[in-house]
């Protein structure tokens, strides 16, 4: 399951011909978790998780554990779900000589066919990491090769490089982020 930072997520979970008297009592909240609280029809067996203010941090494994009558002796139930925190990087940026372009523009005032620019497109803060293409004269570049950096923590910077010629296609000395 995937949830976009910031927004509320529910984790459903429902005991069918269960039935449990007081388990949470009646305030549902979870002490020492205020974002957390159990919702939905005990009567019904919903018991749901609902997590508001979704934190990069509240990615992980979850378990809703159900113990049986113990009259029976049955073993604890239990069910599993992965919730992944999706979180939308910033503005990407196009550097060239590792400084931000003006304007979003590099101008070549002297066109030369055998000239090499190196332009680096980055953004901050993507989990997962973002994917990145190149567009000139908003048409996709085909088949280049590019480095890629995946951020390995939280602030570092997800980054796609591209060194090309610009007679490799036709670079008219105007490079815009869309």
């Amino acid at each position: 399951m995937a949830s976009i930072a910031a927004s509320r997520s529910i984790l459903q979970y429902e005991v069918i011909n269960f039935i449990i008297h007081n388990f949470l009592g009646y305030d549902r909240s979870i002490p020492g978790y205020s974002r957390f609280r159990i919702i939905g029809d005990v009567g019904r067996g919903e018991h749901t998780l609902q997590i508001t203010d979704v934190q990069r941090d509240d990615a992980g494994e979850y378990e809703c554990q159900v113990t049986p009558v113990p009259v029976n002796n049955h073993p604890l139930l239990r069910r599993k779900t992965y919730l992944e925190v999706l979180i939308k990087p910033n503005e990407p940026q196009i550097l060239y000589k590792n400084v931000q372009l003006p304007d979003r523009k590099l101008i070549i005032s002297q066109p030369d066919p055998i000239l090499r620019i190196s332009l680096v497109c980055s953004a901050v803060g993507g989990r997962p990491a973002p994917n990145f293409k190149w567009l000139l004269n908003r048409h996709e570049i085909p088949n280049l090769e590019v480095k890629t950096k995946t951020p390995m923590s939280p602030n570092d910077v997800a980054k796609m490089s591209k060194s090309f010629t610009l007679s490799d296609y036709f670079f008219i000395g105007l490079a815009t982020l869309v």
